[in-house]
């Protein structure tokens, strides 16, 4: 069985406390409370219909990725690197600063 079922099982089915729950299921108490507050958002109530695939869907959706800063263009990298005193560390604190703006 899946430790996340069983722990959603031994929270509503047998009443018990999070630390009993994760001495029974050998996991921190903090764990079992993360699990039971993604439970709760999720608004995943017992006895669970879902399968085990998605059950953790459910309670781990996928996370939305934060503002990606643009590539740097390598054309204009190289064309740099080829002019006197230009170095890498001068290109990336350009793109560096200019990401920062984006």
């Amino acid at each position: 069985m899946l430790k996340a079922r069983e722990i959603l099982r031994l929270k509503f089915e047998a009443g018990l406390s999070v630390r009993d729950i994760g001495n029974a299921c050998n996991c921190g108490k903090s764990t079992v409370s993360d699990l039971l507050k993604r439970a709760q958002k999720a608004k995943i109530t017992w006895p669970i219909e879902l399968t085990d695939k998605q059950l953790m869907s459910a309670l781990y959706p996928p996370t939305e990725s934060p503002t990606s800063h643009p590539e740097p263009d390598m054309e204009y990298t190289f064309h740099e690197m080829k002019k006197k005193n230009v170095t890498l560390m001068l290109l990336w604190e350009e793109y560096n600063l200019s990401s920062r703006k984006v």
